[in-house]
């Protein structure tokens, strides 16, 4: 049971981290997305380094993993319980 609690704990912390960096991403994101609306207001050249390069497969990679964690900290939360 000890073992099943320090996985749980384990889990937890590593949806706790792909959270930050989910938020992380965003917010480059946005900054970017600020930076080319910028540069269309005021006619700027384009670069192709100004686009964001990735980034939405990203976001889609750390939310997945957020999903993931959430069904299976639900279910090790219910087994043990369930075993208690």
């Amino acid at each position: 049971m000890n073992k099943m609690i320090s996985e749980l704990m384990i889990m937890e912390t590593e949806k706790e981290q792909t959270e930050i960096k989910l938020r992380e991403q965003i917010k480059s994101i946005r900054n970017t997305l600020d930076n080319l609306e910028r540069k269309l207001d005021s006619n700027e050249n384009f670069y192709e380094f100004d686009g964001l390069q990735g980034n939405g497969n990203n976001i889609d990679l750390y939310f997945t993993k957020i999903v993931t964690y959430d069904k299976a900290i639900s279910r090790f939360k219910d087994y043990i319980e369930k075993s208690r």
